[in-house]
């Protein structure tokens, strides 16, 4: 916030911010084991995310060794229209939810291969849904993928999801069904 000399100061959006974060540290330590063994499995960088203000957050990262890197870290918001955790993340809430998330944040284009229309978001939704899992072919990224699923908890809500995700050179389209499978089990 700016005051009247000019100067800034932090406002209570920061605590909102910070909370959400402490929130989430349970679920991060409960979900990492599993997380490294998934990346270990499939030999590709490795993330957890939240959904926070409608964007997909990364609470959690894991690297393989000999992996091609990637420019992600913990505390990362992504667009949910353009990534495979977002789209994992939203594919479950109600369509008024979702409606919600795209007038707010809007389906910026950021590749050619960006979804930008509602319907085909919607419809991509519903496929997520019916595999299990959602893929990005390079629509947040020209050059990278990446395939990702929703975490349940035990009433059936979406709490966070994981995903796998690295270059296209190491992440080919023919891959998708099975890192899909990896990353629902």
């Amino acid at each position: 916030e700016k005051d009247e000399d000019e100067r800034y100061s932090l406002t209570l959006k920061i605590f909102s911010l910070g909370s959400a974060l402490v929130d989430s540290l349970d679920l991060r330590k409960r979900l990492y084991p599993h997380l490294r063994e998934l990346t270990e499995k499939a030999g590709i960088t490795g993330h957890i995310a939240v959904l926070d203000s409608g964007y997909a957050v990364y609470i959690e990262k894991v690297e393989v060794l000999g992996a091609l890197r990637l420019t992600t870290w913990v505390g990362k918001r992504m667009p949910v229209h353009s990534t495979s955790i977002g789209k994992a993340l939203i594919a479950h809430l109600p369509d008024e939810e979702v409606d919600r998330v795209i007038a707010a944040r809007g389906l910026t284009r950021l590749t050619d291969k960006t979804i930008t229309v509602s319907r085909r978001l919607k419809a991509e939704l519903a496929r997520v849904r019916q595999t299990g899992y959602a893929v990005s072919n390079e629509e947040n990224e020209d050059g990278v993928r990446a395939v990702a699923s929703p975490i349940f908890d035990h009433d059936g809500k979406v709490v966070a999801a994981v995903n796998l995700g690295g270059p296209a050179v190491q992440m080919k389209v023919e891959d998708f069904p099975a890192i899909g499978k990896l990353v629902r089990a």
